[in-house]
């Protein structure tokens, strides 16, 4: 399933507006607008304090789609959410950290198993307490 941001970031890339997108997928503006604005957040549960976006598969990011991965970062924080962006380009990741994409708000891995390894660990260290000076 495509979610909201996937949808909003694929208009962004083809460079077309929501009433293009209307006209072209025989769908209502209204619906589109609807279907753009589910959040991902809204559908993370209480117990899950991560979210992973893997890039590996985007060719380029231009600054409306790095707007939208700012506002996700804003969103995910707030929430106590961390954001792993993975497989980020050389240039990708310019385009992020032109638009102060960084730690705290979000955190790199190169791919998603090296940003799932990371959450097991910190999980593994937050289970075992902290250590006892002998």
């Amino acid at each position: 399933m495509i979610t909201a941001a996937q949808m909003r970031a694929a208009r962004a890339l083809l460079g077309i507006d929501q009433k293009t997108l209307a006209e072209l997928s025989g769908l209502s503006i209204p619906t589109i607008q609807r279907m753009e604005s589910s959040s991902v957040l809204d559908r993370i549960q209480d117990n899950q304090k991560a979210l992973v976006v893997d890039f590996s598969a985007v060719p380029f990011l231009d600054s409306t789609g790095a707007n939208m991965i700012e506002g996700l970062a804003h969103k995910a924080h707030k929430h106590g959410v961390t954001l792993w962006l993975t497989g980020t380009t050389r240039d990708i990741r310019r385009v992020l950290l032109k638009h102060e994409i960084k730690r705290p708000l979000v955190r790199y891995a190169a791919t998603v198993e090296a940003a799932i390894s990371a959450l097991q660990r910190a999980r593994t260290t937050l289970r075992a307490g902290p250590t006892q000076a002998a």
